[in-house]
């Protein structure tokens, strides 16, 4: 049997605004808020292992959240202060069963089961603002897998996973928050893989797709906004034994819905990434391109509704009235970066 407990805190430190501008000038405030946000965890694992065939883990989690939020522009449209708090326990559970022995070209195969709860925290300024709604919304999922190596070269796992979420979590473009909405439904397959080509070289691959739809509420039936659906990142990786190491990795997000109704469908990308890093002693040296064809790509996307003068997406001209459309951040260009890390070893302590 083996135990294990643990305990962890987080704080994050924001100042989060909406602001209605012009040309880059700020005219009015919508929003303007001070936002601290602690969050302190204590979980527990007990792993059994009771044959050669079997391993167990029975764990819970504990999870308590503080939300603090302060206005800070007196002639704001939404004015939000206030403190709040919220408490989550959840379980888990994982199965592992070796029960096939080991042949000429494979490894003895791992079946695995999981099941757990989870949550995800909603936006502070909703939660300080509206008492009657949950801090955090709970996560109930599972997943069922087989993992195993092949030819001694291919690593090879694969699964199929489910996940109800209570409330889900839309964006609410007049506000600039995240509002909570009705539960949701998430399941899909998930591969692995990682190749051995030569002594020197491996190739890697994790690709998923995803269904996901409103179950509750008054969108049930339809589409989860900007939910991904294809998935998929990977690379082939280089290693030298004096320490430098160089990559080529791929990122890529198929289309999704931009809105329940399925109107929309937000923009797919694939972007290209080099790497590299050179590891001496206690130092790691590391290098990176980023998005290496400097694809024009949309990275953050959202479908709402928006109104300028004379817009040409009209029919006429100088029609006036709200339109709804893609809003999106632009991606990041090609981005060469570099850096230094040094690691410390700390004094290992010995009984007297």
């Amino acid at each position: 049997m083996e135990t294990l407990v643990g305990f962890s805190s987080r704080t994050d430190i924001a100042r989060v605004g909406l602001f209605n501008a012009v040309n880059r000038r700020r005219l009015s405030t919508q929003q303007n808020s001070q936002i601290n946000q602690t969050s302190l965890a204590w979980y527990a694992q007990q792993e059994f292992r009771p044959t050669d065939w079997l391993r167990a883990q029975i764990g819970t989690r504990l999870d308590k959240f503080f939300y603090s939020v302060r206005n800070l522009s007196p002639d704001a449209a939404i004015t939000t202060t206030g403190t709040s708090q919220g408490f989550m326990a959840n379980p888990k559970v994982n199965l592992i069963f070796t029960p096939f022995a080991a042949g000429n070209w494979y490894t003895p195969p791992q079946l695995y089961m999981n099941f757990g709860g989870g949550y995800h925290s909603n936006d502070a300024r909703v939660v300080v603002a509206n008492p009657d709604k949950a801090p955090l919304a709970r996560a109930l999922g599972g997943e069922l897998g087989l993992r195993t190596k092949l030819f001694n070269r291919l690593d090879l796992a694969v699964n199929y996973w489910y996940l109800h979420l209570s409330s889900e979590l839309v964006l609410d473009g007049d506000t600039g928050q995240f509002e909570p909405a009705g539960a949701t439904r998430r399941h899909g397959p998930e591969v692995e893989l990682r190749y051995q080509i030569n002594d020197w070289l491996t190739s890697d691959l994790d690709a998923s797709y995803t269904w996901g739809r409103f179950v509750s509420g008054p969108t049930q039936g339809g589409a989860i906004p900007n939910a991904p659906r294809a998935l998929a990142y990977g690379g082939i990786t280089a290693r030298h034994p004096s320490g430098l190491e160089g990559r080529l990795q791929m990122r890529f997000m198929g289309s999704r819905y931009g809105d329940e109704e399925r109107i929309s469908l937000l923009r797919p990308w694939m972007i290209f990434d080099l790497l590299a890093k050179y590891v001496w002693q206690r130092y790691e040296f590391n290098f990176s391109i980023t998005n290496l064809a400097n694809k024009k790509w949309w990275a953050g996307q959202q479908f709402h509704t928006s109104q300028i003068r004379n817009d040409p997406r009209l029919p006429t001209i100088n029609e006036t009235a709200p339109v709804n459309d893609i809003h999106y951040t632009p991606g990041g260009p090609l981005t060469v970066r570099a850096g230094v890390t040094v690691h410390f070893e700390l004094p290992k302590l010995t009984r007297p």
